[in-house]
């Protein structure tokens, strides 16, 4: 049973919900469309294998029981290349080199990493020649043509059946079925391995000896190079070594003692195994008509065990496949995700579509994907494979599915479909809610979304604020918003699929604002030469009023003036004043308001002090005007030079600041410098020596001797005329 473990890297993203549902966003799907219309009707039998080509052209081999397709015989018999419309491929002369095609059954294919395709089952003849190795064969996609070597190794081919084939970690191919000839001589029953060129691998076939006791249905390579096969056999060259019906084999093909895996297995299985797929963590999936293990009840057809034989306990997978009904399953595609695709023959009593189930990755099923199916095939699911663009094809024996008749028989591809609302298309922001003025006429609003592949979209919109109304014809909202207030609105997009309807729907509040007239407000401070000036007047209303300025005269020269908002900006680089009126108007009035500009001239910086006249450990005080407000000042006594400190300039661009003057200053004229960055001014005083008064005469004197008065005083001024002198000798 063929392709059960190619991986379905897309599929598992892709096929997550038919919606009869609804969600926000994005909705995904998978439904039977009409893809493929060159099927039509579909084939007159079973198909086996579905073989997707690797080569970028969307091809695929089909393989299986038909002999004809939508009524016309002229196709190969069981094995055909079509194209990706469902079309016999006549491009690449793969179905002329065929000619009448094989004679009997196609049971399972291959791809090879060449790309050439390996197919095996009941065939002995291609075009009514025996030009073939019988029942096994490696064929050029694209010429039909037989690979010499192989046709030279093969020989006259297998006398028995080919059932599965099996790629090896080392390129080796396996081969498994009821046969016990290659190219008439003998080979050990239902497995061989083949090297690259066709060539018997003689030492597996050595070890293997007589081979098994019955057919060999399926067999998986393992990465640790160990194989598993499952079929109707019993033993293993004539010896009771193995389980009846699974077994783990070494690579070279003795039983495997090391894993524990046929141990556990025990007696073996109480049907047939049909199929065997491998899980990314190892897990091995057995699919069937089995229903117990080692005597031990066992779901119906279905088991996942571990890579040691033992029932898988880490998913629920197993206690769900306990809930199907009759069973017999065929095929199984596990999907990169974790999640399995199941296909045969059962019903799954109403708990799963009829003949192809998902489980999800954790061993539940996947209800998304299984209602998208509703009841199933109405027969059998034999091959499941993966397309690049991930969609699923489906192959067996069927002429429905979910009850629709117009599926083709025997093969239907599966695809994934999605719709999607553009939310930005209604306006809709980050809050999820849109607002819009009363009164105000609304610019169309066009539903927009996206439903693929190339599926038709159509919407409908319930909620919508009074005054507003939606056209299906047209897709378009129009109107003007009557009444204040807040709407739930929903917009709801379908799209048909063929197999049922996606749906998807925005929900959101749409406000309509109240209205309110506009008004104007701002008065422009008083600007200054070469100081930069920014004003613009506050303008309100709802909806947004539309504004207009016009000066009544010429602007003072460095400044613009915005007529859409009153702005005026620049540097002035002259003095001068203009009138400005603004006026605002919306649906619910105007408002004007006059604003007056004046600029003036730059202020010069400017110092005086207080005092003209100071002498030495007086205080002065320096007032400073002109200064740019903020800017700090520095100020120093320039002709000693002595720092007198820094201050700051106030809002009128001033300060005031009061100093000692300096004990050792010597007397006579100094400045006092003011320095910042917008200027240097400067102011003068005089510092005088301090001056004895003496006593006026007459007065009486108390306290001390007049003698000692009169010498006291007569030192005092020698003294002072020698520090006097000291001091204009340093000067």
């Amino acid at each position: 049973m063929s392709l059960r473990r190619v991986a379905a890297s897309t599929l598992a993203a892709a096929l997550v919900v038919l919606p009869l549902g609804t969600a926000q966003a994005l909705v995904t799907g998978w439904a039977a469309l009409p893809g493929m219309p060159g099927l039509g009707a579909g084939f007159d039998a079973a198909v086996q294998v579905v073989l997707p080509l690797a080569d970028g052209s969307g091809d695929l081999i089909v393989g299986g029981d038909f002999t004809s397709l939508n009524g016309d015989g002229s196709i190969p018999d069981h094995l055909v290349r079509l194209n990706a419309d469902g079309s016999p491929d006549t491009d690449t002369g793969f179905n002329a080199a065929l000619g009448t095609g094989l004679d009997a059954r196609v049971r399972t294919g291959l791809l090879a990493d060449d790309g050439q395709i390996v197919i095996g089952g009941d065939f002995t003849t291609m075009d009514g020649a025996a030009t073939i190795p019988q029942r096994l064969v490696r064929l050029d996609p694209a010429g039909g043509v037989p690979d010499p070597a192989w046709v030279t190794a093969l020989g006259s081919g297998l006398e028995g059946p080919v059932t599965d084939l099996a790629w090896e970690v080392t390129g080796d191919l396996l081969v498994v079925g009821d046969f016990a000839f290659l190219d008439g001589s003998r080979v050990p029953r239902g497995l061989i391995r083949l090297r690259a060129d066709g060539s018997l691998d003689t030492a597996l076939a050595a070890s293997l000896a007589q081979g098994f006791s019955d057919r060999v249905d399926t067999v998986a390579a393992l990465p640790d190079g160990d194989l598993l096969v499952g079929g109707v056999f019993q033993t293993l060259n004539l010896q009771n070594s193995i389980p009846a019906r699974l077994a783990r084999l070494n690579a070279d093909g003795s039983p495997d003692r090391d894993t524990g895996f046929n141990a556990a297995v025990g007696s073996g299985v109480s049907g047939v195994v049909y199929t065997i797929a491998t899980t990314a963590d190892g897990g091995v999936i057995l699919g069937g008509t089995f229903s117990a293990i080692d005597g031990d009840a066992t779901p119906a057809g279905l088991l996942r065990v571990d890579g040691d034989g033992v029932r898988d306990t880490s998913t629920s997978f197993n206690a769900t496949a306990a809930t199907f009904g009759r069973a017999v399953v065929a095929t199984v595609l596990v999907s990169a995700d974790g999640g399995v695709l199941v296909g045969g023959n059962y019903s799954g009593a109403g708990v799963v579509p009829n003949s192809l189930v998902r489980f999800a990755p954790d061993g539940s099923l996947d209800d998304d994907v299984n209602d998208a199916l509703g009841t199933g095939f109405n027969g059998s699911v034999s091959a499941l494979a993966e397309t690049s663009d991930g969609a699923l094809l489906v192959g067996g024996a069927f002429t429905a599915l979910n009850g629709d008749a117009g599926t083709p028989d025997d093969l239907t591809r599966i695809t994934p479909v999605s719709l999607d609302i553009d939310e930005s298309s209604l306006g809709i922001d980050a809050t999820g809610s849109r607002t819009d003025p009363v009164g105000v006429a609304l610019g169309p609003v066009t539903p927009g979304g996206v439903a693929t592949p190339g599926l038709a979209v159509s919407f409908a919109v319930t909620g919508l604020p009074d005054g507003l109304s939606f056209d299906p014809a047209t897709g378009r909202i129009t109107g003007t918003p009557t009444t204040p207030g807040d709407y739930p609105v929903t917009v709801t997009a379908t799209s048909p699929t063929g197999a049922g309807t996606l749906t998807d729907t925005s929900a959101f509040t749409w406000t309509v604002a109240a209205g309110q007239a506009p008004t104007v407000a701002g008065s422009p401070a008083t600007g200054t030469v070469g100081t930069p000036f920014d004003f613009t007047p506050a303008v309100t209303g709802d909806p947004a009023p539309t504004v207009t300025a016009v000066a009544r005269g010429p602007l003072p020269a460095g400044l613009t003036l915005d007529p859409a908002t009153g702005r005026v900006s620049g540097t002035p680089t002259a003095a001068g004043t203009v009138t400005i009126d603004v006026t605002a108007t919306n649906l619910h009035g105007t408002a004007e308001r006059t604003v007056t500009i004046t600029v003036q001239p730059a202020a010069v910086p400017g110092l005086t002090v207080r005092y003209p006249i100071r002498m030495a450990g007086q205080s002065q005080t320096a007032v400073g005007s002109g200064f740019v407000p903020g800017e700090p000042v520095q100020l120093v006594l320039t002709s000693s030079p002595v720092g007198l400190g820094t201050v700051i300039a106030d809002q009128a661009g001033g300060f005031t600041l009061t100093f000692t003057v300096p004990a050792d200053v010597a007397p006579g004229a100094h400045t006092v410098t003011a320095t910042a960055t917008s200027g240097t001014a400067r102011a003068g005083f005089t510092v005088i020596a301090a001056t004895v008064v003496p006593a006026p005469a007459g007065l009486a004197v108390t306290g001390t001797q007049v003698g000692v008065v009169v010498v006291s005083a007569a030192a005092l001024v020698v003294a002072g005329a020698a520090i006097l002198a000291l001091r204009r000798r340093r000067r």
